[in-house]
């Protein structure tokens, strides 16, 4: 496909969790690009560069990101974060790449800058719709929804290739914008399937002393998202035989706080809380689950027309879903080429919760779905068929 051309990428996440970068990255390193990469890792205490393959990884240290305990706590959280997002631009503005891949908007400024002074290929690879991302029942969140249209106006007059991480995203941003449809990458893992000699069994790590189903959870667990697990804790009080299992990232703040709900409901015998995962071992870890769970909250269309990792991670695993009813789940819930893979509820609805809840954990039924679920995830849904998109793109602007 290439001659050792050079691809910079650089986003705001941990490097060890970004499933789409560093399947992007991968793909591309496996296709003779030379890729340097700029992500962060907050378990380093020192910055870190090396060399594996044909990826240069340039890996920061962030260990306060998850800090939100004290002033000086988060005061240590935003200089690290600032100094990384100050440092990692201005390598971008001064390197020289045939492409310029920007994950997000973070870098994305200094991407479109840069693939202009040295005359490389812009590839914006938007994984959110950032000029939605904010309700606009608030006027500061408004604002800050203009500033990121008025950013993607003016990157989209030089981008050579625009992704989105869903169709209805792509539909959506192309009207709004009045342009041709974005490409679409959507966030799915590749086909992997799950033999008994790799299968990790949560019983027997979590000692799980009861037969009951378990609801899996993996992502990030942040203040909006929290009310909806605390609604879905009071749901598992009174349902009684279920297990939750949440794999995930989560600030101080929060793990106190849900700590302090799953023991007011009596819960420590059946909810567990993990650290996040290596994206390419998730699969693995709920595949000894029963049912993934997707408590999506917020109002913003962004939110609404979601492009979750977890859904393929969890069609993967065998899992049917247990969603929030937004359009764009219950799409892929109940109308999907294969037949339907779980269930959906409102999140703002204790009632809808439980009702869920106790329809999908009888286990004649949730077993029923796995067999759709894993023929949707290897059939349409996974990495081994979007990833075809990304090679269309670097060989039509070459």
């Amino acid at each position: 496909m290439n001659s050792n051309k050079t691809v910079i990428m650089a986003e705001f996440s941990d490097v060890r969790y970004d499933a789409r970068v560093l399947k992007e990255a991968k793909h591309l390193a496996n296709k003779d690009f030379l890729v340097i990469l700029y992500m962060y890792n907050t378990d380093l205490d020192k910055n870190i560069i090396y060399r594996k393959g044909n990826i240069i990884y340039h890996v920061y240290s962030l260990l306060n990101r998850r800090r939100n305990d004290s002033i000086i706590g988060v005061t240590k959280k935003y200089v690290e974060a600032l100094f990384f997002l100050i440092h990692v631009n201005i390598r971008i503005l001064m390197s020289r790449a045939d492409y310029y891949h920007a994950h997000n908007l973070k870098f994305l400024f200094f991407f479109f800058i840069s693939s202009i002074l040295h005359n490389g290929k812009l590839i914006y690879d938007a994984h959110e719709l950032h000029s939605e991302h904010y309700d606009n029942s608030k006027t500061l969140n408004r604002v800050r929804n203009k500033m990121n249209l008025a950013l993607e106006r003016l990157v989209l007059l030089k981008c050579h290739a625009f992704i989105q991480a869903s169709e209805e995203r792509a539909n959506y941003i192309s009207k709004k914008l009045g342009i041709n449809k974005p490409i679409v990458i959507n966030n799915y893992v590749p086909i992997y399937k799950i033999s008994q000699e790799k299968k990790y069994d949560l019983k027997m790590t979590l000692k799980i002393n009861n037969d009951y189903p378990i609801l899996f959870y993996s992502g990030g667990v942040y203040d909006d998202r929290l009310i909806a697990f605390e609604k879905i804790l009071g749901s598992l009080a009174t349902i009684k035989k279920v297990n939750l299992v949440i794999v995930g990232f989560m600030n101080n703040d929060i793990k106190i706080r849900l700590e302090k709900t799953i023991t007011t409901f009596g819960l420590l015998d059946r909810v567990f809380l993990l650290g996040p995962v290596p994206n390419d071992k998730i699969v693995q870890f709920a595949s000894s689950a029963d049912i993934g769970l997707i408590p999506l909250t917020g109002e913003s269309i962004n939110t609404k027309l979601s492009a979750l990792n977890k859904i393929s991670e969890y069609l993967m695993s065998g899992l049917p879903l247990l969603c929030s009813n937004y359009d764009n789940l219950n799409k892929i819930v109940n109308d999907n080429p294969v037949g339907k893979v779980g269930d959906v509820f409102d999140v703002n609805s204790s009632i809808s919760i439980s009702t869920s809840i106790q329809k999908m954990i009888n286990i004649d039924y949730y077993k029923s779905l796995r067999s759709n679920a894993l023929l949707l995830a290897h059939k349409y849904y996974n990495w081994n068929n979007e990833i075809k998109k990304l090679d269309y793109i670097y060989a039509t602007n070459d």
